[in-house]
């Protein structure tokens, strides 16, 4: 979430008395309207951490994201800086393709991926769970 910017503003006071007599109640101030709110807001990929877009989109079989067509392009520091941390997290290996690990995250029906659910997942292979046989009754 991140605040509106004076071109949002603008805007949907226009919305006001468009089409019946209406008045814009703005919930905050003229000096913060005129020194804290950016000029315009700037698109999601832009100012978001790619990670998740990265994976979803290595999920999807798109490898070459340098020259993947995005409607509002990322910096390519900001694309570098999200494989890295994936390739931190166990996520993607050196050569930036899925690991095991990451497509067993992936395809859990709980919300696990990222660190916390990478340590669960490489836990559970050190735990012997008793069968069901031998379990109390």
């Amino acid at each position: 979430m991140s605040p509106i910017s004076k071109a949002s503003a603008h805007q949907r006071s226009g919305r006001a008395g468009r089409t019946q007599p209406g008045k814009c109640f703005r919930l905050y101030t003229e000096r913060s309207f005129n020194n804290d709110l950016q000029p315009q807001t700037y698109p999601e990929i832009v100012r978001s951490n790619l990670a998740n877009t990265v994976l979803t989109l290595k999920k999807l079989g798109i490898d070459d994201l340098v020259h993947f067509d995005f409607m509002d392009p990322p910096a390519p520091e900001t694309l570098m800086r999200a494989l890295e941390v994936l390739n931190y997290l166990g996520a993607l290996d050196e050569d930036g393709n899925l690991t095991k690990l990451e497509y067993v995250c992936s395809n859990s029906i709980f919300d696990i991926c990222g660190p916390k659910g990478n340590s669960l997942i490489i836990s559970s292979s050190f735990v012997k769970l008793p069968s069901s046989s031998s379990a109390p009754k």
